[in-house]
């Protein structure tokens, strides 16, 4: 009896229960995530590369309609612009390093006496993977796995993508123009936990200026800095609501 090659099943089973929990979705056909761990120099005719083109356009379509509801106040350019920050092969390395896909891919002979992984290896087995769930569950799991692994980085692009420090640039005008320092209420906020939106409104002096949807409180002041700095500054007409409690 291989009692070695037992212990090494068993332990790559209790590595396969982990990555499907960490990616929130159980198999019901087992062999596909086998095929999307599986790299072309350990079997050419049974790699991965078809669920890795399968996965990065449909990794593509999740978080562009995720980011589409995320950030309704973002224009086309700013889409773009985050899409291509979250959906990159340096964060998908990340995440597959993370979720320790390299101690579960079938390697080559060659890679896997280098005992270690490269970025591009890694990306593709986390793209993949993602192929591998379409197929199995559908989009449903792929936005699971999105939620739980990209909002973060959605946001934190955002707040970088964003034109400039709105709140700072605003703060200068408003002293400087209006003598006033302008402050934030979050007005309302939406959605479950792990998704949650966030209404934040410009105030100056007591008036309500502009409003903005965020996928996180700063992400949403920030915003609606920007737009209210703009109406400020004759890019668009003034809307302001005056507060009758003042």
């Amino acid at each position: 009896m291989d009692t070695e090659g037992t212990g090494r099943g068993m332990a790559d089973e209790k590595r396969l229960r982990e990555l499907e929990e960490a990616l929130g979705y159980r198999f019901r056909d087992r062999s596909l995530l086998g095929n999307a761990l599986t790299h072309s120099s350990a079997a050419p005719e049974e790699s991965n590369k078809r669920l890795e083109f399968l996965g990065d356009a449909v990794m593509g379509t999740v978080v562009a309609e995720m980011l589409f509801e995320r950030f309704p106040e973002a224009q086309e350019g700013e889409l773009t612009k985050l899409k291509s920050s979250v959906v990159n092969r340096l964060y998908q390395a990340k995440i597959g390093e993370r979720l320790g896909l390299a101690a579960l891919a079938n390697l080559g002979a060659g890679l896997a006496e280098e005992g270690r992984t490269s970025r591009t290896i890694l990306s593709n087995l986390m793209e993949a993977v993602v192929g591998a769930m379409y197929l199995d569950g559908g989009l449903g799991p792929v936005r699971g796995f999105a939620n739980r692994h990209l909002l973060g980085k959605m946001d934190e692009a955002f707040e970088r993508f964003s034109t400039g420090d709105g709140k700072s640039r605003l703060q200068e005008y408003a002293q400087q123009h209006l003598g006033e320092t302008p402050s934030y209420e979050i007005v309302e906020e939406q959605g479950p936990d792990h998704r949650k939106r966030f209404q934040a409104v410009t105030i100056i002096a007591g008036d309500r200026y502009e409003s903005a949807w965020g996928g996180s409180k700063k992400s949403a002041e920030q915003r609606a800095a920007e737009l209210t700095l703009k109406r400020l500054t004759g890019q668009g007409t003034p809307d302001i609501q005056r507060d009758e409690t003042t």
